[in-house]
């Protein structure tokens, strides 16, 4: 019942703001005692590949990000499932992790991307407005920061990296 006061909730705040037939809502999950919803959506009719995560703040839910930059009042912040594609013709190791919370024992993650892989991976999510992690990319000296996007890769490799929006 909570689901689909949430799920008509969403649709109706889509019409108001006359983007309904752009965005729709698919599904919405939500952890056992509902405090965190995982909202799927569709775009112009096509799956966008990734939730919007929102957390009940408040008594409202609201985007997951994180608002403060002061690490005293933060604890390991919340992981997001970022696209990074792999347009190049050689396997890189990518990491990714938040700087401003490695010293308290925030784990990061790891993995693999084969040549012209596009597929996600779940990072910890601290910087941008809707957030954004930092990636390590092998053959790649300096440490990247980008931005979650709703639609496309978050981290592009190619002959150089790019992020679609850096944070």
């Amino acid at each position: 019942m909570r689901l689909e006061k949430e799920r008509n909730a969403l649709e109706s705040a889509q019409e108001a703001a006359g983007v309904s037939e752009f965005y729709r809502v698919k599904n919405v999950a939500a952890n056992t005692d509902g405090s965190i919803l995982a909202v799927e959506v569709t775009f112009a009719g096509a799956d966008i590949g990734k939730n919007i995560t929102l957390v009940l703040e408040e008594g409202a839910y609201r985007i997951d990000a994180i608002g403060t930059t002061d690490v005293s009042l933060m604890a390991c912040p919340g992981s997001k499932d970022f696209r990074v594609y792999n347009a190049s013709s050689f396997p890189h190791a990518v990491s990714c992790h938040s700087p401003l919370v490695d010293h308290a024992g925030c784990s990061g993650n790891s993995r693999n991307f084969s040549p012209q892989e596009n597929t996600l991976i779940s990072c910890p999510s601290w910087c941008g407005w809707v957030g954004g992690t930092r990636f390590n990319v092998s053959g790649y000296s300096l440490p990247i920061d980008c931005a979650y996007n709703l639609v496309g890769w978050d981290l592009y490799i190619g002959g150089t990296r790019t992020c679609q929006n850096p944070c």
